[in-house]
């Protein structure tokens, strides 16, 4: 079966096309003439070369493929804008040449992110009917392209699946917090006990490709992650017991983290790079529940994961000290 991968180059894209080759799918892998191929450039697989907003590149991208998954996003920006313009146009494109491309296409796997909902209010998780109240505007961008997915499900066959914190060997997000604890510190923002959903990142694979064999999933909608929510405490405590460190937990309060912010993000906007952190970084990090629930990817794909935390954590650590990171 014939598989296009957006974003194939990407954190989560390079695992997505690792899984689907391990899983005998003929792979295509839309990248850029710049992108950088490292992870997936000795995998057996093809490339296309076009970007997702240019839409005549699109065209040609997705002729005679069965299977869309569309990873290609930001998750970084110093200018909101390109937020828009790859979030939500970029996926307004992709969607608009799978029209085009006709009745081949048998599924479209979007990749939205729990950003799209907001936090919830209390400990109660997040279903996939909850109102959309996004909180930045990486969040309300994931939220337009979403939109987009929703319109079109009426003549594609689209599902939706939105991940919360995914971790796991390549990532540099969360990577910044295994460097913390690495040099004896465990971070903590604010004195208020915090709850987020994670997914390791190969279970999320998992949960991806077993969206592409299910019938049932085809103008549906899903959180992919853990079942279990997890306090900062105890994720540090994880990655501290992994890297063998025990250290001191350390607590920022608000008004200096929101300090950093501010200075972070005028330091994007003079060297125009994005920043890990900024305003609307720090107020997404300030909100006590980022939790969702997967019991509908669980009843209706037979969801479940095989990486625990604890065990997810341990495998990131040691891909970190592998390969020099740490």
């Amino acid at each position: 079966m014939k598989a296009l991968v957006t974003g194939s180059n990407g954190f989560i894209g390079s695992h997505l096309v690792e899984g689907l080759v391990e899983k005998k799918y003929e792979v295509y892998c839309l990248v850029r003439k710049t992108s950088d191929l490292k992870w997936i450039k000795n995998l057996p697989v093809k490339f296309v070369y076009g970007d997702i907003n240019d839409y005549s590149s699109l065209i040609e991208a997705v002729k005679d493929k069965e299977i869309v998954f569309h990873l290609a996003g930001l998750t970084k920006a110093y200018d909101v804008r390109d937020y828009y313009k790859v979030n939500a146009e970029g996926s307004k494109n992709l969607f608009q040449s799978c029209k085009e491309a006709g009745n081949n296409i048998k599924k479209i796997v979007y990749l939205s992110s729990l950003a799209i909902t907001g936090p919830a209010n209390n400990m109660n998780s997040l279903t996939e009917d909850v109102k959309c109240q996004p909180v930045s505007d990486y969040g309300k961008s994931k939220y337009e392209g979403e939109k987009y997915a929703v319109q079109y499900m009426k003549e594609l066959p689209i599902t939706i699946i939105r991940p919360p914190v995914v971790y796991g060997p390549r990532d540099k997000d969360v990577y910044f917090y295994f460097q913390f604890v690495n040099k004896g510190i465990r971070l903590k923002m604010g004195y208020d006990k915090k709850y987020v959903s994670v997914i390791y990142v190969k279970d999320l694979i998992k949960g991806m490709i077993l969206v592409v064999e299910s019938e049932k999933s085809t103008g549906q909608i899903y959180f992919i992650s853990e079942e279990k929510m997890y306090s900062y405490d105890e994720i540090g405590e994880t990655i501290a017991s992994a890297l063998n460190k025990k250290g001191i937990s350390i607590t920022v309060p608000y008004f200096m983290a929101q300090g950093v912010s501010i200075i972070t993000e005028l330091i994007s906007h003079i060297t125009k790079k994005p920043s890990l952190l900024n305003r609307q970084k720090f107020f997404e990090m300030k909100q006590k529940y980022w939790i969702c629930s997967p019991v509908k990817a669980m009843k209706e794909l037979g969801f479940s994961i095989e990486y625990p935390l604890s065990e997810g954590i341990k495998i990131t650590a040691d891909w970190y000290k592998e390969n020099h990171w740490l």
